[in-house]
């Protein structure tokens, strides 16, 4: 390889690397985004956490941990540079988690009572001159 020329997806072996997967893939919003989350262990690959130039291919297993929530993905495709969302898409297969019937109600249900709770405090920022004379009349001062 000439020296200062990058090295593209490797056609023959069908490998890439995983945080160029990634952004391509559009799980990542920016590649350094993929590889600040390689560095602190939240990417694995077949069940091993895995370095930002860990190379992939096609039917690697991906899990991600984010905050509150976790994702697995099958690697479909690879492909050299970024793609329209809908192709990006075809990129990988996602692995839903089943959920029962008597928890997706429960959770129904928990979400219609948070939006009335927002619907209720919405517009209620700053307290009027009135409303602050009475707290500070609460408050003893």
């Amino acid at each position: 390889m000439a020296k200062g020329k990058k090295k593209e997806p490797d056609s023959e072996t069908g490998r890439m690397r995983l945080d160029k997967w990634l952004k391509i893939a559009r799980i990542f919003k920016t590649r350094s985004k993929a590889v600040d989350s390689c560095q602190s262990r939240h990417v694995k690959v077949n069940g091993k956490t895995a370095k930002p130039s860990h190379p992939i291919k096609i039917s690697d297993t991906i899990s991600i941990q984010y905050t509150g929530r976790n994702r697995t993905l099958d690697v479909a495709g690879l492909a050299e540079r970024s793609l329209p969302a809908t192709s990006a898409r075809e990129l990988y297969l996602e692995h839903l988690p089943q959920i029962s019937e008597e928890s997706s109600e429960l959770y129904d249900l928990y979400m219609k009572e948070e939006r009335k709770r927002q619907r209720e405090t919405k517009g209620k920022g700053r307290p009027t001159k009135k409303a602050r004379r009475q707290i500070i009349k609460l408050r003893g001062k």
